[in-house]
């Protein structure tokens, strides 16, 4: 019997392969080896908990309770792998020429095995420490393209505003603790009914929430989503400004005339109208 833990184990052992062949010859191009070997696990991982949903394991407590397998996180585990293995596959061509190509499959792979274990989460401790293990790859990934301008003050963003939610949310999570003097789902459930504490209980349940939802971009926090993964818009050739007319040059910044080099035409009197036409004497 495999343990139930196994697609998570499959999904962490799979980032900690791809930096380890990329460790033993770093010169080589290996993308196509590095992209299946994430893609494969992904799948791979989909399909244990696939197998495990369909033969109906029941409910299976970890750690003293603080990880609970049951049909809900196998049904979301089968959907972060499945989703896993595209997101690999379609990123074979994206990071062909990139520098640190592992890295980013590594990165793909540990956010996978946080979004799998916060499914099996069952109290305040794990599931924060499993939306950390999703958020951290989350902001290398949007840093990822270190000589781009944008992502990098895009990840900058998306770290400070990540930072904060999450003091937020530890913050609240103590408040929590201090009120019921439990941090798993179901003692707080029976911790909450004729608690003495209630201002600091509210106060602490607040906290998580808007943590949590500000971390994760949820309505209404959704609003700074955008301001904290997109970047400034680097300036093109189309929007930058035309360069302005030196003091005593002839020529206009809206000339007409190109100064790339153009075909030479066989037709002189054709070529006399353009020369006139461009001729500072002509201005």
């Amino acid at each position: 019997m495999l343990p139930a833990l196994t697609p998570q184990y499959v999904l962490g052992l799979a980032a900690l392969l791809v930096l380890v062949v990329d460790a033993i010859a770093p010169t080589t191009r290996k993308n196509g080896l590095l992209a299946g070997i994430a893609t494969l696990a992904s799948a791979l991982s989909a399909g244990v908990a696939a197998w495990f949903l369909a033969a109906g394991t029941g409910r299976t407590a970890l750690f003293d309770g603080a990880l609970a397998v049951d049909a809900s996180t196998l049904f979301f585990t089968v959907v972060f792998g499945a989703v896993a293995a595209l997101v690999s596959l379609a990123s074979y061509d994206y990071v062909r020429d990139e520098p640190h190509r592992s890295a980013y499959y590594a990165l793909v792979l540990l956010a996978t095995t946080g979004m799998s274990v916060m499914a099996a989460a069952n109290s305040l401790v794990t599931g924060f420490v499993a939306l950390e293990l999703v958020s951290l790859p989350a902001y290398a990934l949007v840093a990822y393209l270190k000589h781009d301008e944008g992502s990098v003050e895009a990840g900058l963003k998306y770290f400070l505003v990540g930072a904060l939610s999450s003091a937020i949310l530890v913050y609240g999570i103590s408040l929590v603790y201090a009120a019921t003097g439990v941090f798993g789902f179901e003692a707080l459930a029976r911790a909450v009914h004729g608690n003495a504490h209630v201002t600091v209980l509210g106060a602490g349940v607040v906290m998580v929430i808007g943590g949590f939802a500000f971390k994760t971009a949820s309505v209404p926090f959704h609003f700074w989503a955008p301001r904290r993964t997109r970047a400034r818009p680097r300036r093109s050739a189309r929007s930058s400004p035309r360069p302005r007319r030196p003091p005593g040059s002839p020529w206009r910044s809206g000339s007409s005339c190109s100064r790339s080099p153009r075909r030479r035409s066989t037709n002189w009197a054709s070529r006399g109208r353009s020369s006139s036409r461009c001729s500072p004497s002509s201005r």
